[in-house]
C-alpha cells in the first residue's frame, strides 16, 4: 500500500448509491471508493438519484456495505423532471435542462461545504452538473459516454428494429440532432472546462472530447473490483458454456444482442464441437426487447436467466464471454469483470477503441463480424491450451491495468495532488 503523506476527506459525488453487483457505473464507483479509502483517506459519497439497478437487493443494503467499509453515504434526490414538462421544452430544452444536477447545485454546495472536503471526484456528466461553478475544493470530473451519442445509437437501432419509422420518431429524431445534440455538445465542453482535471474511462471518448474543446481530457483506466479468491467452487457445464451478460435495455448491449441473435447463433449451429454449446443471456429486460430478437433467442441453445447478482457463479462457470457489441460507444466494464475473473473473452473490435489494452490473441480473441465471433468461439472450444493462455493474461491485464489499487489509485494520485498544491 503507497504511503499517505498526508490524510485527506474526499468527497465522491455520482449518480447512484455505488455497489459492486453489477452495471458499469455502479461498479466504477465503487471500485474507486474503495481504492481511495484504502489509501488511508476518509470518503463520503453523495449520491444523486436512487439507486434503479439494485439486482435484488435494496439501496439501504448498498448503504450499509459502504459504511461498513468505513465510507459515508448521503443521497440527494431532487425534483427535476423534464418529461412533465411542455412539448417544446422537450424538443428544445433550455441548456440547465440536459441534466437534473444543474438543478441540484445550492443543496449539494451546502452539504459540501459541511464536509469540509479537501478534493472532490464527480462521475460522469451530472455529478459535473451539479457542480457546475461550484468550487469549494479541487475537483476531478471523471465520464464514461458522450452526451449526445446514446441517443443517436438507440434512434438507429429502433429504425433497425421496426418495420417502419413514425411521425413522432422522426421529429424526435430530426429534433435532437437540430436542437439537442449542438447543446449537449456545448454542455459538455464548459463542464470540462470547470474541471481542474478531467477525464474519460474510454480512450477514444478522451481524444473525442479533448478535439471538441472542452479542455484537456485524460484517458483514465476504469478501477474494477477484484472477486478473487472467490470461494465458490465451479461446476463443469457438460457443454460449451457461452456467457453474454448486460442489461438488455442499454443500446450497447441490445446492438449486441443483434449480431448474436441474427449472425452468431446461426453461425454457431451450423458447425460447433460435437458435445454442442448453451448461451446463458444474463441481464434485466429481455421482456423489453423489440419481439423479433426475442423470438430469435428463443431456442433451446439460448438460456434467459434474467438477472443474476453477484454474476461470479455465471462468469466461473462459462467457458467463454462473449462481447459482440458492434458500435464504438463508451467501454464495456463486463469485458474488465470478465478479466478480473481470469475469463477467456471473445469480443467485437469496436470494443478496442475504448479498451486499447485489449490484444487479440494475447488477452482475448477480437472479431469484426457476428461470423468472425461465432468462429472465434469454436476456436476456443477446440483449442484448450488457447483458452488457458487468454485467461491467464486477462487475469493479467487486470491486475496491472485495471485493478483498484492500480486504476485506483491513479484517480487517487491525481486528488492528492490536487488537495497538496
Amino acid at each position: 500500500m503507497k504511503a499517505v503523506v498526508a490524510k485527506h476527506h474526499f468527497a465522491i459525488i455520482a449518480d447512484t448509491v455505488p455497489h459492486c453487483m453489477h452495471g458499469g457505473g455502479g461498479i466504477t464507483a465503487y471500485a474507486a471508493a474503495r481504492a481511495i479509502r484504502d489509501r488511508g483517506h476518509d470518503v463520503t459519497v453523495i449520491a444523486l438519484t436512487p439507486c434503479h439497478y439494485t439486482g435484488g437487493m435494496s439501496e439501504e443494503s448498498h448503504v450499509t456495505h459502504l459504511e461498513g467499509l468505513g465510507i459515508r453515504v448521503d443521497r440527494l434526490e431532487g425534483s427535476f423532471d423534464l418529461s412533465r414538462r411542455s412539448i417544446w421544452k422537450r424538443l428544445a430544452p433550455a441548456y440547465t435542462d440536459l441534466l437534473p444536477g444543474f438543478s441540484m447545485r445550492a443543496e449539494l454546495r451546502l452539504r459540501l461545504e459541511k464536509e469540509r472536503v479537501h478534493g472532490i471526484l464527480m462521475y460522469h456528466w451530472n455529478a459535473l452538473a451539479a457542480l457546475h461553478h461550484i468550487h469549494i475544493a479541487p475537483k476531478i470530473g471523471l465520464v464514461g459516454d458522450p452526451l449526445h451519442l446514446p441517443h443517436l445509437f438507440r434512434r438507429e437501432f429502433l429504425r433497425r428494429n421496426s418495420e417502419r419509422e413514425s411521425l413522432v420518431g422522426i421529429i424526435k429524431r430530426l429534433a435532437h440532432n437540430a436542437l439537442i445534440a449542438p447543446k449537449q455538445i456545448a454542455v459538455m465542453k464548459t463542464l470540462l472546462r470547470d474541471c481542474d482535471i478531467g477525464g474519460a474511462f474510454a480512450a477514444h471518448h478522451a481524444v473525442m472530447l479533448s478535439d471538441l474543446g472542452g479542455r484537456e481530457c485524460q484517458y483514465f483506466r476504469t478501477p474494477t473490483p477484484d472477486p478473487l479468491p472467490s470461494s465458490f467452487q465451479p461446476e463443469e457445464p457438460s457443454e460449451f458454456r457461452l456467457l453474454h451478460i448486460g442489461h438488455l435495455q442499454g443500446i450497447a448491449t441490445l446492438s449486441g444482442i443483434e449480431i448474436l441473435a441474427d449472425e452468431m447463433i446461426p453461425s454457431l449451429a451450423a458447425g460447433f464441437p460435437k458435445n454442442g454449446f448453451k448461451i446463458h443471456l444474463v441481464g434485466a429486460g429481455f421482456e423489453t426487447m423489440p419481439e423479433n430478437l426475442r423470438r430469435k433467442l428463443t431456442q433451446s441453445c439460448v438460456t434467459v436467466r434474467g438477472q443474476v447478482s453477484p454474476p461470479d457463479r455465471e462468469f466461473l462457470e462459462a467457458h467463454c464471454v462473449i462481447v459482440p457489441t458492434p458500435i464504438d460507444l463508451g467501454i464495456r466494464v463486463r469485458i474488465l469483470t470478465a478479466f478480473s475473473f481470469g475469463s477467456c473473452v471473445v469480443a467485437h473490435v469496436a470494443n478496442r477503441c475504448g479498451i486499447p489494452e485489449l490484444e487479440h490473441g494475447h488477452n482475448c480473441l477480437l472479431g469484426s463480424s457476428g461470423q468472425e465471433l461465432a468462429n472465434l468461439c469454436r476456436e476456443v472450444a477446440l483449442n484448450l491450451d488457447l483458452r488457458t493462455r487468454l485467461a491467464k493474461n486477462a487475469r493479467q491485464t487486470f491486475e496491472q491495468s485495471f485493478s483498484p489499487s492500480v486504476a485506483g489509485g491513479h484517480i487517487c494520485d491525481a486528488l492528492e495532488r490536487l488537495s497538496n498544491s
